[in-house]
């Protein structure tokens, strides 16, 4: 039987379910303005989803609220950086921009990350496809701390734990009617 719960143990330690939401917690910028919110990034897939994040007026810049991946940067999107913007329109020349560099890079096991990792910034798209930024003083700012964090918590997959419980159930079946039968 210990073979078994082992085995258990193996097989549900790595099943997570993926999208897994992350919040960002105490996100400010240079300027004086912050960021909260939160989005969905399914690692095993490489796709951020359910994209909510809002950004505040400093002495910079003005805050906004984030909703779309920026479609110059969906290439480079992925478990070490995130680029939204505020609108998936045509033209997005005078857009805000908000990028994200992660340290380490998100997973689906979840946890806690710190994302203020150089580059990390909000600034204004100068194309109409978003791919150069206005870095003026006037019109970009640089994050100076936060981190994001997994809510809830990662959890294993639920049919992991049914698929593993339900194989036990049988082997222990088994063991008790070849040990009560090899008896008689």
């Amino acid at each position: 039987m210990f073979k078994i719960s082992a085995l258990f143990v193996l097989l549900s330690v790595g099943a997570y379910a993926g999208p897994i939401t992350w919040t960002l917690q105490g996100i400010t910028f240079a300027d004086g303005g912050t960021a909260s919110g939160s989005f969905a990034y399914d690692a095993t897939a490489n796709v951020y989803s359910a994209i909510n994040i809002t950004t505040t007026t400093g002495s910079q810049i003005t805050g906004a609220t984030y909703s779309f991946l920026d479609p110059a940067n969906i290439p480079f999107d992925g478990p070490s950086e995130l680029f939204v913007v505020t609108s998936n329109a045509a033209n997005l020349s005078g857009t805000p921009l908000l990028d994200f560099y992660w340290s380490p890079v998100l997973t689906n096991a979840g946890g806690t990350d710190n994302p203020v990792t150089l580059g990390s910034a909000e600034g204004m798209c100068t194309s109409a496809t978003c791919s150069t930024v206005n870095q003026s003083p006037s019109s970009y700012r640089i994050m100076t701390g936060g981190s994001v964090t997994t809510t809830p918590a990662a959890t294993p997959e639920p049919a992991t734990f049914l698929l593993v419980g339900c194989a036990l159930g049988f082997l222990e079946y088994r063991r008790r009617s070849f040990t009560f039968g090899s008896r008689r």
